[in-house]
């Protein structure tokens, strides 16, 4: 936050900016979504970090997020131990648990966001992660990421004592100049996007 900044005027602009991106990706087709999300999958793959980790947590895309459900079941196929949010909307928090198979292990939850079905739930203590893949509604170069502003994944991190490699995934079309942030917002370690990737 900009020391000319208040609170108010900070959450005027992240509201704005959240509109304003989600806006534009969702004017994406889902044709080129598809072949920008197939190339992050890609770079992402390539990763020397992705190849040492174990244990990662990826979320399930939503609508016009990056998509992850290749991610996901590749992962699986390459003998990775993966990991799904659970929103408790009450709580306003994320728990974790482990899949074994995307199809059978998820069904529709909260706004229609794939979770794991009762009987498919594991769960597993997030200090176990080796990687995270965080989605966003905007990044900027310094590696500090706009959420949809609820603040699950800020609080998911800030719980941690030691904080896993985690990367945004996003379309170039969600890398801004900057992101207004606050005190409480917390910086990733990278962003991949169909073009790049970025790292502080």
């Amino acid at each position: 936050m900009r020391a000319e900044q208040s609170v108010n005027e900070v959450l005027a602009e992240k509201a704005r900016l959240r509109e304003e991106i989600l806006r534009k990706r969702n004017l994406v087709s889902p044709e080129v979504r598809a072949q920008k999300s197939l190339a992050i999958m890609e770079r992402f793959f390539e990763l020397d970090e992705f190849n040492s980790a174990r244990i990662l947590h990826i979320f399930v895309s939503f609508r016009s997020e990056v998509s992850t459900e290749l991610i996901i079941k590749e992962s699986l196929k390459r003998g990775k131990r993966v990991v799904v949010p659970i929103t408790d909307h009450k709580a306003r928090r994320l728990f974790l648990s482990e899949i074994e198979d995307y199809d059978l292990d998820l069904r529709p939850g909260h706004r229609g966001i794939l979770e794991p079905k009762k009987e498919a739930i594991r769960f597993i203590d997030p200090g176990h992660l080796d990687l995270i893949l965080a989605p966003g509604v905007a990044f900027d170069a310094s590696c500090r990421r706009l959420g949809h502003g609820a603040g699950y994944y800020d609080k998911l991190l800030a719980g941690l004592k030691t904080i896993p490699l985690t990367i945004g995934l996003a379309f170039e079309m969600q890398v801004i100049d900057e992101v207004p942030v606050m005190e409480y917002d917390v910086k990733i370690d990278g962003i991949i996007t169909e073009e790049r990737l970025i790292k502080k």
